[in-house]
């Protein structure tokens, strides 16, 4: 009985009259998401805007000069923080996923043998 309420309940949770429900907390949880990121990319753009290895006599940073305009500037760190850093910690991750993959490939002539005798 509680696998079909399990299953019942899966099939009305992605069903159509709530796409709306879904859609709307989608978007609202990605412009939260979004408002953070802007405020950790205006973090960066303010410590790039300043050189904080050459202080003038008030041990203030002094304003730097870039030659690329802050919006590319702006965008190339926002791709680096959504789509460069995911990509790098996944290639990270892949020994580990590969050692797991190996150990798998050598227990798959028990699994098949095991799968032989039970199946008499």
């Amino acid at each position: 009985l509680d696998v079909e309420a399990t299953k019942e309940s899966c099939c009305k949770q992605w069903a159509p009259w709530r796409w709306r429900q879904k859609w709307t907390s989608y978007r609202r949880r990605r412009k939260e998401g979004l408002e953070q990121l802007q405020e950790i990319l205006d973090y960066v753009m303010e410590e790039e805007d300043f050189d904080w290895d050459d202080l003038d006599e008030n041990d203030k940073p002094r304003k730097m000069f870039h030659v690329v305009p802050s919006s590319i500037r702006r965008k190339k760190h926002f791709f680096l923080m959504v789509y460069w850093d995911p990509l790098v910690e996944a290639v990270e991750n892949l020994p580990a996923c590969l050692g797991v993959f190996i150990k798998f490939l050598k227990c798959l002539p028990l699994f098949g043998f095991l799968a032989s005798v039970f199946w008499l």
